[in-house]
Formats: C-alpha cells, sequence, structure tokens
C-alpha cells in the first residue's frame, strides 16, 4: 500500500504545567480554612497556647495544601511523560515513513520508438511541436488526427499488428542491450502493459521468442489494466533488491484519434538494489501520489520528491484532467508553490495520448529534460487516476 504520513496517529499536545501562582493561592486557601476547621473543633478544655496548638493550626494545614500541589505536580509529570513518549513514537514513525517514501527507483536504461522519434524524445517535443497528423481512412469513412510508426496501410489485421509488435519489440530490446549487459547478473522482473488487441499469452510467446535467453526472468507479469505510473507505488513498497523491466505498447489495429503509438522499456533498480550494488543512476524517479481533494497527498509527492517551493522545475501535464488541474494548482498555491512558473509543457498537446504506454511515455520525457535541464521534472498525468511524480538527475 502507498505510504500515506496521514494514517499515522497524531501527535498529542503537552498539557500545560500546573500555575504556581494559582497553586499558592490554593494552598493558602487551604492552609486558612483548616486553621479555621482546627479553631471549631478545637476542644474548649485545652489550651490555645501551646505548641500542639499551633501544629494542628498552621502546620497539618499547610502540609496538606502542600501535599495536594506535589499530587498534582505528579498527575501532570507522569501525563507529560507519556504524551512526550507517544508524540516521539510519532515522530519515529514519521520519520520512517518519510524516509521510505523518499527512497526513489534508478533508471539505468531505456529504449523506444516513437512516431516523433527514437532518442531524445523531449527535446524533440519540445523543438518540433505537435506530430499528430489528420489523415482520412476511406475504410473507416471517418478523418482521424494520429501518428502511427510507419505510414498506414488498408490491412488492419490481428496478423499485421503481430508482425509490427515484433518488428519493433525485437528494435526496443536490442536498443536497451547496452544497457542490460552492462549491469550485474541478477533475476529481471518484466511488466508488459498493452493495448489488448492481443491476449497474454499471445504476448508472452512474442516475449519467449525475442528476449534473450542469457537474462534470467524471476517473474513476468502481463496487463491490459493499468494507471500511468502508480504500478510505482506498488513497487517500492515491496522493498526487495531487483531490477524492473517496464515495457508498454501502444500500437494500432484500427487508428485512434489524438493518440500516437509507441514501444518502450524502461529498466530501473529498486533502492535495496541500487544500494546493494552501489550503483549511481543517471536519473532518479520518486514515488507517484494519487491527487485528491486532501492537499496532504500534494504535500507527500512534494515531500517524497524533495521539491522546495524555491526550486526552479520543469512541469509535464499529460492529459491531465481539468478540475483535477486547478484543485492541483490552488493547492499548490497555498503551500507555496508555483507549478511550471518557469517551464512548463502540455505534452499530451505535442505528443498525442500516449494510450496504454502513458506512465513509460511521460517517465522518458521527464528523464530526458532533467538531465538536459539539471532541473527536476514536476510530471502531472491522469490515466485512471490523477498522479503526480517528481523525476530528477541523481546526486552523485
Amino acid at each position: 500500500m502507498p505510504v500515506e504520513l496521514k494514517k499515522i496517529p497524531e501527535k498529542m499536545p503537552i498539557p500545560e504545567p500546573p500555575s504556581v501562582f494559582r497553586w499558592i493561592v490554593i494552598v493558602a486557601l487551604i492552609t486558612v480554612l483548616g486553621a479555621m476547621l482546627v479553631l471549631f473543633l478545637w476542644p474548649k478544655e485545652m489550651p490555645t497556647d501551646s505548641a500542639w496548638f499551633w501544629f494542628c493550626i498552621l502546620v497539618i494545614p499547610f502540609s496538606v495544601g502542600l501535599t495536594s500541589y506535589a499530587f498534582r505536580l505528579r498527575v501532570y509529570e507522569n501525563e507529560r511523560d507519556r504524551l512526550n513518549y507517544w508524540n516521539q513514537l510519532h515522530q519515529e514513525q514519521h520519520d520512517i515513513q518519510v524516509k521510505k517514501g523518499q527512497r526513489p527507483a534508478g533508471l539505468l536504461g531505456k529504449a523506444f520508438v516513437t512516431p516523433v522519434a527514437s532518442n531524445k524524445l523531449a527535446s524533440a517535443l519540445i523543438n518540433y511541436g505537435c506530430q499528430l497528423q489528420s489523415f482520412y481512412f476511406a475504410g473507416l469513412q471517418q478523418a482521424l488526427t494520429t501518428a502511427r510508426l510507419e505510414p498506414f496501410h488498408l490491412n488492419f489485421s490481428k496478423e499485421t499488428y503481430r508482425k509490427r509488435l515484433t518488428c519493433y519489440l525485437t528494435r526496443v530490446l536490442y536498443m536497451l542491450e547496452p544497457d542490460l549487459s552492462a549491469l550485474p547478473a541478477d533475476k529481471l522482473s518484466v511488466r508488459v502493459r498493452h493495448d489488448g488487441v492481443l491476449d497474454n499469452a499471445q504476448i508472452r510467446c512474442i516475449w519467449q521468442d525475442i528476449f534473450p535467453s542469457s537474462y534470467v526472468i524471476d517473474e513476468f507479469v502481463t496487463e491490459t489494466e493499468g494507471d500511468g505510473m502508480m504500478w510505482l507505488d506498488t513497487w517500492l513498497d515491496q522493498n526487495a533488491a531487483s531490477l524492473m523491466l517496464s515495457v508498454e505498447i501502444n500500437l494500432f489495429v484500427v487508428p485512434r484519434n489524438y493518440q500516437s503509438e509507441s514501444v518502450s522499456a524502461l529498466l530501473l533498480g529498486s533502492p535495496a538494489w541500487l544500494a546493494q550494488n552501489d550503483i549511481k543512476p543517471e536519473v532518479v524517479i520518486h514515488r507517484p501520489v494519487i491527487a485528491t481533494e486532501d492537499s496532504q497527498t500534494l504535500e507527500d509527492m512534494l515531500c517524497w520528491g524533495r521539491l522546495t517551493a524555491d526550486e526552479v522545475h520543469t512541469l509535464w501535464q499529460w492529459q491531465v484532467n481539468k478540475e483535477a488541474l486547478i484543485r492541483l494548482i490552488q493547492q499548490s498555491e497555498k503551500l507555496g508553490y508555483l507549478p511550471g512558473r518557469n517551464e512548463s509543457y502540455m505534452a499530451g498537446d505535442l505528443f498525442g495520448h500516449p494510450g496504454v504506454a502513458a506512465g513509460n511515455i511521460a517517465l522518458i520525457c521527464a528523464s530526458e529534460h532533467a538531465v538536459a535541464s539539471d532541473k527536476p521534472q514536476w510530471v502531472m498525468m491522469t490515466d485512471q487516476t490523477t498522479h503526480q511524480a517528481i523525476v530528477r538527475q541523481s546526486e552523485h
């Protein structure tokens, strides 16, 4: 489950110590009332000028008042110590969760093919603008604005899709091979998110045919459902020393309006794996957080990414829901942040909708621009949910 600081029991306020002035008055009042009671109950036959009389009329009432103050002070000290211990446990748990939340994944390699570029995607989008084009498809009897990896053909079939996927996936893995081979030999986890044109078994079969057998796969997961970058949150929660190869496939059988095709792969090392192998990645990806009406979720995301209010950054927006965007900007301003004040990109308008490849494409653009600009990248996107993450160049 995600790291949520608000679920840690709150700190308790420390009570105020007993007021010395108030207790001076109380002790004096107890002494006076005690003396009056002694005078009222004092036997008439007993002398009033004896030491015993003065002991009873002064010392005993004063001692009762002083004992009452001592008892009240003891109650306060016990409660104070209990709450101090509670707050210490709260702070320890808070620090543990913050440390856990701030441990980023390391980007160890990436490869992709898109209609825009197969290298320096962020630079291509920033410098050349939108790559979507409008085409009229007679077979569909409609015009669509889209971007495909090669010119459109009339043969929209699953067999064509399979051949294209095999070709592009082979190309991506070939591009990623230098990064894979440079790492210490270790088991590899693979997640493949695809658009469901082929079923999971067919995707697995294609993968087995083209992936080098020299690499040991510990876990292979295929899925059609997902939520942008949020799979990272679940993976980081595992706290295991692992390598993850995230592959996302968005290819067309039938063109999709305002979408772009892509096949991409990210090679990531978990925090424990990076520490175990003493490897410093070029770029780190901090834990993503789902944006809600509770501003604590925004505070958590900024805390995980260690982004300060005065730190110059770049904002990337990927098809962000309008209402969610307004809410996020309002929450940010209340915290003293101005998202994208110096540099901001409506990436969805430049690239088109990445479809099921939204997570990988967003992280590729952010990681490339983090290195090129030496600035942290604030990534906002809407997939199943609206969520955000900070990507930045690693501190060496």
